[in-house]
């Protein structure tokens, strides 16, 4: 997962101008969709960190 940083930092971004678009006025399935994308970024920094924590030895259970 060496690119996660760049494409969390994207997907950060889009989400950040989606809301200053709409003035925090979400639909429920854009909510709905702000909240998915919002779950995997923390799915996929809890792996990366995980998997970091391995490369450095870390014991992982």
């Amino acid at each position: 997962m060496s690119d996660y940083t760049a494409h969390a930092r994207r997907a950060e971004e889009v989400l950040d101008e989606l809301e200053r678009k709409t003035k925090g006025r979400l639909g429920p399935e854009s909510m709905i969709r702000v909240a998915q994308v919002q779950a995997i970024l923390a799915l996929a920094a809890a792996i990366n960190g995980r998997d970091g924590d391995r490369a450095q030895g870390g014991q992982v259970s």
